[in-house]
């Protein structure tokens, strides 16, 4: 199983950083990991509804969830 993980660089909640010590850790706990980093994206913010991002969850869900 692939983990996705999406993060704005700009989250004023939650600091970039600790995305990048939980992708560490399941990389180092053997799992496989998408991680996305969205430039200049806040936490939950518009840039994570546009047409883009919900191409890549998309192609992630076709590529992971069992039909």
């Amino acid at each position: 199983m692939t983990i996705h993980i999406m993060r704005g660089s700009d989250d004023e909640v939650v600091p970039f950083e600790q995305s990048v010590v939980l992708g560490d850790a399941l990389v180092a706990a053997g799992h496989r990991i998408e991680f996305y980093r969205l430039e200049g994206a806040g936490h939950g913010a518009g840039a994570f509804f546009g047409e883009p991002v919900m191409d890549i969850v998309d192609q992630f869900l076709k590529e992971n969830l069992e039909q």
